[in-house]
């Protein structure tokens, strides 16, 4: 009945799984009814809830007994290995969760989080053996790069993800609500990043060069921003391309200049400065203290920081425009008579996008 409250069902449906819960006497019906209580928006529902709790706390449901219930369905197995990637550009991050039964086989589950959005994807496997665990991790996020976490990790950044997912009012996947169990007897962690984060000594000699050269590790490669992500960034992408003197790189550089602010607004910026301290974090926790230095000093120097925030557009812009140019292509060779029909015309001009790119590519990329 679960997975009816926290996903996509129609209210009448849910009223009546409310009922159900209600009368079930279950304190593991406590969290889903707080939960519909919090997001829904219909006044039934709301009714029925509140009305929901009180009957089981009149019957001796508590929170308490539902943390006992979940700590022996299980005690079975136990948490095994725990990894997470680098947040990317757009704020996502896997977190890949697995626990060890007594018979040696596996429970494997990767949930997707969003800094914005919560929870936004989960995929698992039940009874798998640890080789088929380890082919899975490797398969879906070699070329993301993973980092080993605790389960108190782990089990944090999910919670927050849920916290966020609640106050945007949005559905839970349905694979979360089955595999969010696997957490249940987990705590969270009682230091967080940005507080473990004030134990990392900045050298007195790092300078810019070696921000710069950071920068060009695999840490960041997934940090730029999407013109499907971002209106401005869109707009930007636009302004470029629509640049008829392209002799030299000063007219692209002021209006890339000219879109920062725009871009990275105040709430932007502190997405980003969170991003950072994950990586930072990360780092930190797996013996690269020199690195993780590195980006405290980014984000604690506003100078770096708006360097940063320069070259993240340099990057973003070069990874658009490379896009556009490969869907566009592949639009205008389409050989398949079924492709070509849904194929839109492209609002962009292929040789445009060669001669900025190679202007791009002289000055922002090799220079």
């Amino acid at each position: 009945l679960f997975p009816i409250v926290y996903s996509d069902f129609s209210d009448s449906l849910k009223l009546k799984v409310v009922e159900m819960l209600s009368e079930s006497k279950s304190s593991i019906a406590i969290e889903p009814l707080n939960y519909l209580l919090s997001v829904t928006e219909n006044e039934d529902i709301k009714t029925a809830c509140s009305l929901g709790l009180k009957k089981l706390k009149l019957s001796g449901a508590t929170e308490e007994k539902a943390k006992e219930y979940y700590a022996n369905v299980l005690n079975g197995s136990k948490p095994a290995e725990f990894y997470t990637t680098i947040p990317d550009g757009a704020g996502n991050q896997a977190l890949l969760i697995s626990r060890m039964t007594e018979k040696n086989s596996m429970h494997f589950a990767a949930i997707v989080i969003n800094d914005k959005l919560g929870i936004i994807d989960c995929f698992g496997f039940f009874d798998i053996s640890e080789s088929e665990t380890i082919r899975i991790i490797t398969k879906f996020y070699q070329s993301e790069g993973k980092y080993k976490v605790s389960a108190e990790y782990a089990k944090t950044r999910i919670n927050q993800a849920i916290k966020q997912t609640i106050a945007s009012k949005r559905n839970f996947p349905y694979e979360f609500i089955c595999w969010s169990t696997l957490l249940k007897d987990v705590k969270e962690l009682e230091i967080l990043p940005e507080d473990v984060i004030d134990n990392v000594d900045i050298p007195s000699d790092i300078d810019k060069d070696q921000i710069l050269t950071a920068l060009t590790k695999e840490y960041s490669f997934r940090w730029y921003i999407s013109k499907d992500d971002n209106t401005c960034m869109k707009s930007l992408i636009k302004d470029i391309c629509d640049i008829e003197d392209l002799s030299d790189i000063k007219n692209v550089n002021e209006i890339t200049r000219s879109y920062i602010d725009k871009i990275f607004t105040q709430e932007e910026s502190t997405l980003w400065k969170n991003r950072i301290i994950q990586l930072i974090y990360l780092l930190y926790e797996n013996d690269k203290s020199l690195d993780s230095a590195k980006f405290l000093y980014l984000i604690k120097n506003d100078e770096m920081f708006n360097l940063f925030k320069e070259i993240i557009l340099q990057r973003s812009v070069v990874n658009n425009l490379v896009y556009i140019k490969e869907n566009t292509k592949e639009s205008l060779f389409a050989t398949n008579i079924f492709r070509k029909k849904n194929l839109k015309t492209s609002e962009y001009d292929v040789n445009q996008i060669d001669k900025i790119l190679k202007l791009l590519n002289r000055n922002w990329i090799n220079e």
